[in-house]
């Protein structure tokens, strides 16, 4: 099966590809690198939401089997998602269900223009950068309100990951057994999985399905190597993410 993943990088899109315009995102809080965003109105997050259910129709006409809709990694949905970087006061910001508001307006809209039968996917963050209880409460919340949305799978990912190598993979399986149980959706849970007791632990918790990345930068017959019994060769230096931007990604050792 085939399942493309849409995102809008919001106030991470870089000024130098976007004919040198500002970013735009919920709040225009200030990123690491002292770009401040422009803040979204509300014509122009209307406007967000035409282009990505429009991206899905393009995409189901192109013959993929689903859409996935990146709402983690500090990106435009998971900025309107995250309390820290979302400040609005309209419909938009506040509560959980304001702040989750425009991941479910795409989806519901992705439903209508490609079938109810469409499979749509949210890849959204188990925490924050700050580590606040209150957003693993609001996290629940918000899951629940995409399940009464139509959503049919989430994946559960997260930040911090480059510092998470020494941690037990998958790094956020406590947390999306946890909600698999409360919230009923099917759970994909991804971080530092490459091998198979990890993936098997992980089903073992209720876990629906176990996502891999990196671990196919450096050996992309991974899954070949599993199934003979093979021990992956990637050791998680997390090497292939820090090399200069225009030279792509790739493994350093293999």
């Amino acid at each position: 099966r085939f399942v493309v993943q849409i995102s809008h990088a919001g106030g991470k899109s870089p000024t130098e590809a976007n004919d040198d315009r500002k970013p735009k995102s919920p709040s225009g809080i200030t990123l690491k690198d002292d770009t401040k965003p422009k803040v979204l109105t509300l014509d122009e997050i209307n406007e967000v939401k035409k282009d990505f259910i429009a991206a899905a129709v393009r995409l189901k006409s192109a013959g993929v089997d689903g859409i996935q809709l990146h709402a983690a990694h500090g990106y435009l949905l998971s900025e309107f998602v995250d309390f820290n970087q979302n400040e609005r006061v309209d419909e938009y910001g506040g509560s959980p269900k304001n702040r989750i508001r425009l991941v479910c307006e795409i989806l519901e809209g992705i439903k209508a223009a490609c079938g109810a039968d469409f499979p749509v996917l949210v890849k959204i963050n188990a925490n924050t950068t700050h580590k606040n209880k209150r957003y693993e409460e609001d996290l629940g919340i918000m899951l629940k309100i995409l399940k009464e949305a139509g959503i049919d799978a989430i994946e559960l990912s997260g930040t911090g990951i480059a510092k998470m190598k020494d941690e037990k993979a998958p790094y956020f399986l406590k947390i999306a057994a946890k909600l698999r149980k409360e919230v009923g959706l099917p759970i994909i849970v991804v971080g530092g999985v490459r091998d198979m007791d990890e993936i098997e632990r992980a089903l073992d918790r209720g876990i629906d399905c176990v996502a891999m990345s990196r671990a196919f930068i450096c050996e992309p017959d991974l899954v070949s190597r599993l199934k003979r019994g093979k021990k992956a060769k990637c050791v998680q230096c997390n090497k292939c993410f820090t090399l200069p931007k225009t030279k792509g990604k790739r493994c350093v050792f293999h």
